[in-house]
């Protein structure tokens, strides 16, 4: 089966140059996306450009600061936002919800649940895109956890989040950390690594002035609709 499938790979990488040619602009919406790419084919360089995304949800944010009572004082909510199953994180969400159970780290969920989620879990449901940030707000979340293990192209639920002016904690590989990097606005992670997520979040919790710093810096990223 290996050798069938070093084939397949191989007939297919093969394909894929014999076409190079024929495109006459590569655009990525991250430079990790791109590097990935590069890896594998070598298209000419000068037709390779790099277009984020922009949001697609309102960007009514004005000049607001950050809550410093809601983050220094309330209980640490931490709202993981998608789909609510394997592929997105929800294992490791459950156990994170389990783990904080009667401490003052409260684990959400926005989206729709295709799986079984823990007793813990403070699920929300459902949501529209376009009332995110409102509804985060509205639930006292201080930061947006995305653990899915796989290298995300560019991070649309982190653009949700930087309009809701809140700081993200994503896979440190893909464009979600080299996001993440880029504006401070946030903590890289292993998603493999639920132990270490769980340290994390408790240093938060116990670092609230982290937590407002992040926040003051995913406030400040600029964005485009």
């Amino acid at each position: 089966i290996r050798d069938l499938s070093l084939t397949y790979l191989h007939d297919h990488r093969t394909a894929v140059h014999e076409h190079l040619d024929t495109v006459d602009h590569w655009v990525f919406a991250s430079q990790s996306a791109a590097d990935y790419f590069l890896r594998v084919y070598e298209p000419e360089p000068t037709r390779i450009e790099i277009i984020e995304h922009g949001a697609t949800i309102r960007l009514e944010r004005g000049d607001r600061e950050p809550d410093e009572t809601l983050i220094i004082d309330e209980p640490l909510r931490v709202a993981f936002v998608g789909m609510g199953w394997a592929k997105k994180g929800l294992d490791v969400v459950n156990q994170l919800a389990d783990a904080f159970r009667d401490s003052t780290v409260e684990i959400h969920h926005f989206g729709d649940l295709k799986e079984a989620a823990s007793p813990e879990l403070h699920a929300h449901g459902p949501y529209d895109n376009e009332f995110l940030p409102e509804l985060l707000h509205r639930a006292g979340i201080q930061i947006v956890l995305l653990p899915g293990a796989y290298a995300e192209t560019f991070g649309l639920v982190m653009t949700e989040a930087l309009v809701a002016g809140l700081p993200v904690i994503g896979a440190r590989y893909g464009a979600l950390g080299e996001r993440i990097r880029a504006h401070g606005a946030g903590w890289t992670i292993d998603p493999m690594d639920p132990s270490g997520i769980q340290a994390l979040i408790g240093r938060l919790d116990r670092c609230r002035d982290e937590v407002l710093r992040a926040t003051r810096q995913a406030v400040a990223v600029r964005l485009q609709s």
